[in-house]
């Protein structure tokens, strides 16, 4: 694409450098804090808990972040053996 004019003022580039990522990351994460009342600057933490065996095998497991107090799923796990007998 290159480089697009959208008017005398504005235009669209497709190139890509850490500088302008950066921009619209912070500025994104600037005006979130703002609207949020500061709630993004709560703390993150991850959660992982995994499912064992009597020998300690891991047959299942969930990885999960807190964010702004939401809990993200990442994954989420368990062998099929274990499947519908209420681990999950």
């Amino acid at each position: 694409m290159g480089e697009l004019f959208l008017d005398k003022d504005i235009s669209m580039a497709d190139d890509f450098n850490d500088e302008d990522y950066d921009t619209v990351a912070n500025s994104l994460y600037a005006y979130n804090v703002e609207a949020t009342k500061g709630l993004l600057t709560k703390p993150e933490s991850d959660i992982h808990l995994f499912l064992k065996d009597k020998s300690g095998n891991v047959v299942g497991g969930i990885c999960c972040e807190t964010y702004s107090y939401c809990l993200y799923i990442d994954m989420f796990w368990i062998a099929e053996k274990y499947r519908n007998k209420g681990y999950g």
